[in-house]
């Protein structure tokens, strides 16, 4: 298939919805997750310390 190779989604769509082989995306995901939960992580201790003053 030419057009498998466009994007994830087309991948997923032609290949059946098994993105949980693509090592890239899971790689992704977890440091995407990683940086949101140290994000929030930070923001709700500065919140809670600026409130406890």
């Amino acid at each position: 298939m030419p057009f498998a190779q466009v994007n994830n989604n087309v991948k997923t769509v032609i290949s059946g919805g098994n993105t949980m082989n693509d090592q890239m995306f899971v790689e992704t995901l977890i440091i995407t997750s990683s940086f949101l939960t140290i994000a929030f992580v930070l923001v709700m201790s500065v919140l809670l310390l600026e409130r406890t003053r």
